[in-house]
């Protein structure tokens, strides 16, 4: 059940990002009114209030508090600026 109930939310937080992507595109590409600029940041908003609570839940349970901010070969996902 548990594994179950870890796939749901994988799915959904697959969910939300795809819409923060596809919300980012639709603002971006086309012209839009002010109103409906206004919805789609509001959206935006929850997504990153949901990603961050996520984010926070996932440091609480971590083991190792700062594998979890660098698990190792983590430093190679960081860009080089020259």
């Amino acid at each position: 059940m548990k594994k179950e109930q870890n796939s749901v939310y994988l799915i959904f937080i697959l969910v939300l990002s795809i819409l923060a992507i596809v919300g980012l595109g639709v603002e971006t590409i086309f012209p839009l009114d002010e109103s409906t600029i206004q919805i789609l940041n509001i959206a935006d908003t929850l997504v990153c209030v949901v990603f961050f609570i996520d984010f926070l839940i996932q440091l609480l349970r971590a083991d190792n508090k700062g594998k979890y901010f660098f698990p190792g070969d983590g430093l190679i996902y960081y860009p080089v600026f020259q």
